[in-house]
């Protein structure tokens, strides 16, 4: 082969060499590209955000839970602001604090006698893991939980029959208290107070606590002003929710 043809050959051969050369170079970049890993997940996020805290609202003594109970208090009390919650189907509330602190709890529903905090004991509470624990919640007071349950009692209107055959000229009071048990203590709740002139003999309507006992105290003025009071008697009945009761009170 003359010199000449043998120097164009080298030549063909080298760009073709190279040329190859290239084209690999360009897949094993394409190839790179297409099969990096996937970035790792984020980091979690740090443990002292907080603890979940569930509550419960359901009946006193029948346990039915209750939906659409509205429910404030201030977690991590006294450092946070009050929150409100609403119950789900399941009667069930559940929130995020820091500690497992709260204070300042209220629970309003509709036909349920409500749990405020400056109020009487107004339904039964059980904190846990320490279901000991009973304390009604007033200014200033913090309780420690992991969960709570609170008990409510359903609101029901009875007849009260009220007559006075005592001949007294003094005005008669009556008390209302729905009554309820916690870990062998005994509760009651405020309900209503009338008062009625001397000789009176009527029916009224008067909303009590239902599915449990209600105590009824009869009350007599012992000064003209109004300001004494001594209560005469009293009697305890059990009214059952949905029932035509009448209470009859004479005395």
């Amino acid at each position: 082969m003359k010199p000449v043809l043998k120097l164009f050959a080298l030549i063909l051969v080298t760009n073709a060499v190279a040329f190859v050369s290239c084209l690999k170079d360009d897949e094993s970049v394409t190839n790179n590209y297409t099969s990096n890993p996937p970035q790792p997940p984020p980091p979690l996020p740090p443990s002292n955000l907080g603890k979940t805290i569930k509550g419960r609202i359901v009946e006193y003594n029948s346990g039915i839970p209750i939906a659409g109970a509205t429910v404030s208090l201030r977690p991590d009390y006294p450092n946070m602001n009050k929150i409100t919650l609403t119950s789900d189907h399941t009667g069930a509330i559940s929130f995020i604090s820091s500690t497992n602190n709260i204070g300042h709890i209220s629970v309003e529903k509709p036909g349920y006698w409500g749990l405020a905090p400056y109020l009487d004991l107004g339904s039964p509470v059980f904190f846990y893991p320490d279901s000991t624990q009973f304390r009604h919640f007033i200014n200033g007071n913090t309780l420690a939980c992991d969960s709570f349950v609170v008990k409510l009692f359903s609101v029901w209107n009875i007849t009260l029959h009220i007559k006075d055959t005592s001949g007294s000229e003094r005005n008669t009071g009556i008390t209302i208290h729905g009554l309820f048990n916690v870990n062998g203590s005994d509760y009651k709740r405020y309900v209503d107070w009338i008062v009625f002139p001397p000789g009176i003999d009527t029916t009224i309507q008067v909303p009590v606590f239902a599915n449990a006992e209600n105590k009824f105290g009869i009350w007599k003025s012992d000064d003209d002003d109004y300001f004494i009071w001594v209560e005469i008697r009293s009697q305890i009945q059990y009214i059952s929710y949905g029932t035509n009761t009448t209470v009859n009170i004479f005395y």
